[in-house]
């Protein structure tokens, strides 16, 4: 990071302070890394063009973000009978108000709901009154631990246009002690497409029982 001088210096304070070892080593420090603990494996790109004709039913998911952590929307499919789950596309970026957020999900979705992170409700409304069926996530204990597990037995086939959505899969992983033991919650951190994903197919999981 010292050799790019286009960083902004809230960019350099963010990659200084960064407190994940892999993290640090990998986006502070530029070396090479490999991610032993990685949540999602079960996945991988392809064209989905063909795939998106003959898909009637979406799902749409938003994560609500701002400036440093972005608002992040996604729009996916799912093949039950095949235990797949396809993601068609996504939207990703900072300092986006919700008019500008209902300006691009409007045309992609119509009158879809779209699920969203329950913990802006007032952004909810915004949105709702700017023509998006927004709706909140339910969540509650347990649900991300759930959600993940839910979409661990699933096959996550990615579009080839959705590159947002594969650097959040090679970098998500689970948290680590101080003695490098792996711990059972994720790393909260470059996550918000998947987290939109979840939002997005929250009910088929309640419905679906994946063995």
């Amino acid at each position: 990071y010292k050799d790019n001088r286009f960083l902004a210096q809230e960019d350099i304070d963010r990659l200084e302070n960064e407190t994940d070892k892999y993290y640090y080593d990998v986006y502070t420090l530029g070396r090479w890394g490999v991610l032993g603990h990685l949540i999602y494996t079960n996945w991988e790109v392809r064209d989905l063009s063909e795939v998106l004709k003959t898909t009637h039913q979406f799902y749409n998911g938003l994560d609500f973000g701002f400036f440093p952590d972005p608002a992040a929307f996604i729009r996916v499919g799912l093949n039950r009978a095949k235990k797949e789950v396809y993601i068609f596309k996504e939207r990703k970026g900072t300092h986006y108000t919700n008019d500008v957020l209902a300006k691009e999900i409007k045309p992609i979705i119509g009158r879809e709901v779209v699920t969203c992170d329950n913990a802006e409700p007032k952004s909810i409304q915004e949105l709702n009154n700017d023509g998006v069926n927004a709706v909140p996530a339910r969540k509650g204990p347990g649900s991300l631990e759930f959600g993940i597990k839910w979409l661990q037995r699933m096959k996550i086939i990615v579009d080839v246009s959705c590159t947002g959505t594969v650097g959040e899969l090679r970098k998500y992983k689970y948290r680590e002690d101080r003695n490098g033991q792996v711990l059972p919650q994720p790393v909260d951190k470059d996550n918000h497409l998947l987290d939109g994903l979840r939002y997005a197919l929250e009910d088929v999981m309640v419905q679906t029982k994946v063995s």
